[in-house]
């Protein structure tokens, strides 16, 4: 009988924050799993964003196979992944996740036969959460286990330890952790000892690392390295030193089955070359801010981080990566060129809903030349501030910050569209209209941005403006209905009837019982 497997990612979470890895959360489900597993002491993500790094995690594949960077791509429904071989082999298998950035119209989950993201079907039409807790992710889970005959596999997403950090009991970072082992806790008993168990991190977390609170910008080792646990019956427990990746965790699982493992990773349970190169890619800062993207290349202990400023760090001797060598672009030097990335189409709702977990979709900035994110280190505690301030409505606060911010990198499309909102909101139009539209020269592929531009010169008289703008956001994105609304209100108060018309019922054609939509019909004559 083929076992039972369960994988287990840890959102955001560090591994040097467990107490399995030497850390002070309270952890002591995740230490006892580790104490009878394979525990992996210099694990690393592909990319310090959830979306990413998990479609690495299911199917053992870095970005570059993937091409998925960014928690508001589309996982493509070409790219092979592992549950699909497992399911081949007879496995029952099924997705729980927590999180609005793996929920199932990312696509990641369309290989699994049941899916349970907290977004049923019989919340159409209402706002459904962002997250869930952990607790009631693993009692799906728990029902599911118990009600299904084996061989099953199961991947369950705990998504706690991301913001806000809302913990049960205490404050901050290591109480949001406690609750995540609490959750792993209540799922391991509730599948029994003769289970295959993989628990991995799919990134770390800032915590004010070179100014980065969350993750995401850099590619250091708070957002790379993650936890990895491997235990399965027989196995005799041990602690690894040799650096491996979340590439290797579905091999790994492919191999527990029973089945071949012809992956780009390794089985983590079999032996582990020693001079494997590991990859990490972020495209963050360049999409968010118009900084300039990383790559990172671990090859043994030396890492090196591409940037306008390579950086090599012996992760051995310097594993603060606080000295860094000269080097670097000896290992950098295999990496291909970089994929050229242009603007997304995405479904307005999960935008508003990843933007509520702070995964704000950022431009694609056209700068010709964009600064070493390590150069804006001292602006990203300002920026998080400014979401903040927007986040909470407090918009005078918001303007104050984001002109400084401005003042100081003036080429930042997503600092000058916040500007502009915080604007807009003040009443201050014009201003607000300056803002947008140097925004949209920086990111001329930005639907949003331009949306933006079309309301400002709207309420500014500037008609061919706010038409322009309107058009060229609706054209960006084919699926979204929004600019469609606004150009179809923008009409009907210039006494454009028709064009109000055209443009409400392109709205409901993109979205159809779009009620502002129909708010705008409802005010016209009959035909």
């Amino acid at each position: 009988m083929p076992l039972d497997l369960l994988l287990v990612t840890l959102d955001t979470v560090r591994a040097d924050h467990l107490g399995a890895y030497g850390g002070t959360a309270t952890t002591p489900a995740i230490d006892a799993l580790a104490a009878k597993g394979v525990v992996f002491d210099d694990a690393s993500t592909t990319a310090p964003l959830t979306l990413p790094a998990h479609t690495s995690i299911l199917t053992g594949r870095e970005l570059a196979d993937t091409g998925v960077r960014s928690n508001h791509d589309q996982v493509p429904a070409s790219l092979p992944t592992g549950v699909q071989r497992l399911a081949a082999a007879g496995y029952h298998t099924a997705a729980f996740t927590s999180g609005r950035p793996v929920a199932r119209d990312t696509g990641l989950t369309r290989s699994f036969s049941q899916v349970d993201d907290a977004r049923p079907d019989a919340l159409a039409g209402q706002r459904a959460p962002a997250e869930r807790r952990g607790s009631a992710t693993v009692a799906a889970a728990a029902a599911w286990w118990k009600a299904t005959e084996g061989p099953r596999f199961a991947w369950v997403h705990l998504y706690d330890a991301h913001t806000p950090w809302t913990p049960t009991t205490g404050r901050g970072y290591d109480a949001e952790l406690a609750d995540v082992d609490r959750a792993v806790g209540e799922l391991l008993a509730a599948v029994g000892p003769n289970v295959a168990v993989v628990v991995v991190g799919d990134h770390g977390e800032g915590l004010g690392t070179r100014g980065e609170a969350e993750h995401g910008v850099f590619l250091y080792q708070p957002t790379v390295r993650v936890p990895l646990i491997v235990s399965a019956p027989g196995q005799q427990a041990r602690r690894v030193d040799a650096p491996v990746s979340v590439i290797d965790v579905m091999p790994t699982l492919l191999r527990l089955a029973g089945l071949p493992e012809d992956l780009p990773g390794v089985d983590l349970l079999g032996p582990i070359p020693g001079d494997r190169r590991l990859v990490a890619e972020t495209d963050f800062p360049f999409e968010r801010y118009g900084w300039a993207p990383l790559r990172m290349v671990r090859q043994g202990s030396v890492k090196a981080i591409e940037a306008p400023q390579p950086e090599l760090y012996d992760l051995r001797l310097d594993p603060s990566e606080s000295r860094p060598l000269a080097g670097a672009d000896v290992l950098l030097a295999d990496l291909p060129p970089r994929a050229v990335r242009s603007a997304r189409e995405e479904d307005a709702e999960r935008a508003r809903d990843l933007a509520a977990l702070g995964y704000v979709s950022g431009p694609v900035s056209a700068v010709a030349e964009p600064p070493d994110p390590k150069t804006r280190a001292n602006l990203l505690p300002k920026l998080d501030q400014a979401r903040d301030a927007v986040f909470a409505g407090d918009h005078a606060r918001a303007v104050r910050l984001l002109e400084a911010i401005v003042a100081d990198d003036p080429t930042n499309p997503a600092a000058l569209n916040d500007l502009g909102l915080s604007l807009q909101a003040l009443g201050d139009h014009e201003r607000a209209l300056v803002a947008l539209t140097r925004a949209a020269e920086l990111a001329p592929d930005d639907p949003a941005i331009w949306s933006n531009v079309g309301v400002s010169a709207g309420r500014l008289g500037r008609l061919d403006d706010a038409r322009h703008a309107y058009e060229r956001a609706a054209g960006l994105a084919p699926t979204n209905a929004a600019p469609c609304v606004n150009r179809a209100a923008l009409e009907l108060r210039a006494g454009e009837r028709e064009e109000a018309r055209r443009w409400a019922e392109e709205a409901l054609r993109r979205e159809p019982g779009l009620q502002p939509a129909l708010d705008v019909l409802a005010q016209l004559p009959p035909r």
